[in-house]
């Protein structure tokens, strides 16, 4: 499986991150995070 993910900014924050894993072209999980405490490490890492 290969793993994919997107952030969704709003209002030049990060609002939400999803993680897909993905297969023979389908997704097979999904994942989203919205909690900030868990956001928290991301916002410099995507700058």
């Amino acid at each position: 499986m290969i793993a994919k993910y997107d952030v969704a900014v709003v209002g030049g924050r990060i609002a939400y991150v999803y993680s897909f894993e993905t297969s023979d072209s389908r997704i097979h999980f999904l994942y989203a995070v919205a909690n900030p405490d868990k956001r928290k490490y991301l916002k410099e890492a995507v700058r």
